[in-house]
């Protein structure tokens, strides 16, 4: 993944700044552990947050954690893809153009009204330049065909990837064993209803952190230190402290620290070379949140849990580094509402599997990718490439409940942007380049905090990436 790390000979507490000035470094010592042990930032004096005069309304909607049933059979992974493809079919019954749709063993020679709900299993070019779907149900399988002139549904087709499940809409070939699409639809989320009341009662924020890779030289701890001391009220204006005192909430949504062995020479690369140790630094950085914030955590791909998704809470040798504070585990992904906010968290890992399976998409613009899954009611369909998928009997992939706020991490570019209703979020990081970054010619974009206002559900990025910018604030 993009997280890895690169190693920093630097020594010392000097800070100085690297490329074209955009980050802050700090050079990290060998005693990276006991420098969060002695770290601690205190709120402003007179400082008077708003959030701390509401207690937090934090309610768990799905949370697979404690659910995990399966053991890695055929069996399960036939249990698995049935359990998607009856999940999304639901969604897709509701749609105007599939409410006829019937089995693919089911389409005969000639139909002219074909509606079929299906899997997709491979995606491919003709020599001609037609679009070539092979497609499955519980019935059978069978050949859609879109052909090249249809340049809307071209594009379409283009971004359709293997294992997800679509509808489709065409006639029937003169021997049945091909459709010619004439639309090709997916799942989607409903647009939003004016008529329904939207966000918190109170003037609340939520704040968004993750990759934060605690335990890597490359960990930028000179930014991450601005960042708490603003969130204690230390921010240089009064639109600054009134904001950091609004955010009731933080939620982390992966890869807390570097992590041991996920990757060749990571040993050489890091500033803490235990992983529980490196979880004891993080919660020491973690005590310097403010006492009134509630904090959620989920696991990522660098994380102390299981790489397949979805990845249970946290067990509790990782919990008890943060006895200190007030925090909820959650698996990856899991949904919650912040005040009643309805918040779908997710940490990201198929985000480089659809960069790398459709044209146009690029890990480093993630939030296209987001729409994409939202659009497709699932958050990694593609079975078999980076990301791991355990084979549960339900598929907690699936989006089924529809969020006012999706948030993922994982490729350290943050951004805010909205579609139908949902802002969508990436968090971003706390990690400056890493060789795997270089590698690819990637600049990552740490140090900035997407921050949402669960009233109005604006999104406002903080940035932390030098002294003379902390705490400025970009409305998006």
């Amino acid at each position: 993944p993009p997280a890895d790390g690169e190693g920093d000979e630097a020594a010392g507490d000097a800070e100085a700044e690297e490329g074209d000035g955009a980050v802050e470094v700090d050079a990290q010592p060998a005693g990276a552990r006991a420098e969060a042990h002695a770290f601690r930032v205190e709120g402003r004096s007179d400082w008077q947050p708003l959030a701390a005069q509401h207690p937090d309304q934090l309610e768990i909607v799905a949370d697979m954690s404690g659910n995990s049933t399966c053991e890695g059979t055929t069996s399960d992974f036939a249990a698995y893809f049935q359990a998607r493809y009856t999940q999304i079919a639901k969604f897709l019954r509701n749609r105007r153009e599939l409410r006829n749709a019937i089995p693919v063993e089911r389409v005969r020679a000639g139909m002219q009204d074909v509606q079929l709900i299906v899997m997709v299993d491979e995606v491919m070019t003709t020599k001609n330049g037609h679009r070539r779907l092979n497609v499955q149900d519980a019935s059978g399988s069978i050949t859609v065909l879109v052909r090249n002139t249809e340049q809307a549904l071209m594009a379409m087709a283009s971004s359709i990837v293997s294992d997800e499940v679509i509808g489709i809409v065409g006639q029937a070939s003169s021997k049945g064993d091909l459709v010619f699409a004439n639309a090709l639809v997916r799942p989607d989320i409903p647009l939003p209803d004016p008529n329904q009341q939207r966000g918190a009662q109170v003037p609340l924020m939520a704040a968004f952190l993750s990759d934060i890779h605690v335990g890597s030289k490359t960990f930028l701890d000179a930014n991450w230190k601005r960042m708490l001391r603003w969130l204690n009220g230390h921010g240089s204006t009064k639109r600054e402290r009134d904001a950091a005192g609004r955010i009731k909430y933080l939620v982390i949504p992966g890869d807390l620290v570097d992590g041991v062995g996920i990757y060749p020479g990571q040993q050489d690369e890091l500033s803490i070379p235990d992983i529980y140790d490196q979880y004891g630094a993080f919660g020491d950085w973690m005590q310097s949140i403010p006492e009134h914030v509630q904090i959620v955590i989920q696991p990522g791909n660098h994380d102390a849990s299981r790489p397949a998704e979805p990845q249970p809470a946290f067990t509790q040798e990782v919990r008890e580094k943060f006895g200190h504070h007030a925090t909820r585990f959650l698996a990856n992904p899991a949904t919650f509402k912040l005040h009643g906010v309805t918040t779908l968290g997710y940490h990201g890992n198929s985000l480089i599997d659809y960069a790398a399976s459709v044209a146009g998409f690029e890990f480093s613009a993630p939030l296209p990718i987001m729409e994409q899954m939202l659009k497709s009611r699932h958050l990694a369909p593609i079975y078999g490439e980076r990301t791991p998928v355990a084979p549960e009997h339900h598929d907690y992939l699936v989006i089924n409940t529809v969020p006012d706020i999706f948030v993922t991490g994982h490729v350290h570019v943050p951004g805010i942007q909205g579609y139908r209703g949902v802002q969508m979020v990436n968090s971003g990081t706390w990690q400056r380049q890493t060789t795997y970054q270089k590698m690819l010619n990637f600049t990552p974009d740490p140090a900035k905090m997407p921050l949402i206002d669960l009233q109005t559900l604006r999104g406002t990025l903080v940035d932390f990436q030098t002294p003379e910018n902390t705490g400025q604030m970009a409305s998006t």
